[in-house]
């Protein structure tokens, strides 16, 4: 997975907002796998590919651009020809998924997780967080490295919510 997804990246010419070396994307992917992995067991294997794309697509993908050309759709298209045995819903973009390793055992989509909004009172408006697919999936991702004592860096343009995901994920 790892060779071919550096050639999807050189071959599209895809845009990370931040520029990362492969090194950096394999490191990246290693550390997702650290805190997706559960203990070794017959059933864990089973899952063990699934969780490993999950972690490349994340490593490689998740810091392209998604300005006009989009890099991140790019990538998604591209990785759909090249890995047609990895079973995604049709609808979407490859990150609009993430595989769910204790329910169904696929790839599922991230807005059936997305928790109900509940209004907080009269808090101070700028705080208000109101959960979305893109901040579920975030804060999972944050959530998976920070327990493992990895760091995390939010990349994207003015107004994309890293400050809210930021602070919310402070809390």
């Amino acid at each position: 997975y790892i060779d071919k997804t550096i050639e999807i990246q050189r071959a599209n010419k895809l845009v990370h907002i931040v520029p990362r070396t492969n090194a950096a994307m394999v490191s990246s992917t290693c550390n997702l796998l650290d805190g997706l992995l559960p203990p070794p067991t017959p059933e864990s294997l089973d899952k063990l590919e699934h969780l490993f794309v999950f972690c490349v697509m994340w490593a490689f993908g998740g810091g392209l651009t998604d300005d006009k050309p989009s890099s991140r759709k790019a990538f998604s298209e591209a990785w759909r020809i090249e890995f047609p045995a990895v079973k995604f819903p049709k609808q979407g973009e490859i990150f609009d998924h993430y595989f769910d390793a204790e329910g169904s055992k696929t790839f599922a989509p991230w807005t059936g997780v997305v928790p109900e909004y509940v209004p907080m009172g009269d808090g101070d408006f700028a705080s208000v967080m109101v959960p979305t697919a893109d901040s579920v999936r975030l804060s999972f991702l944050s959530d998976l490295l920070v327990q493992k004592q990895f760091p995390v860096m939010f990349v994207g343009g003015a107004g994309t919510g890293k400050t809210t995901l930021g602070r919310t994920f402070m809390k």
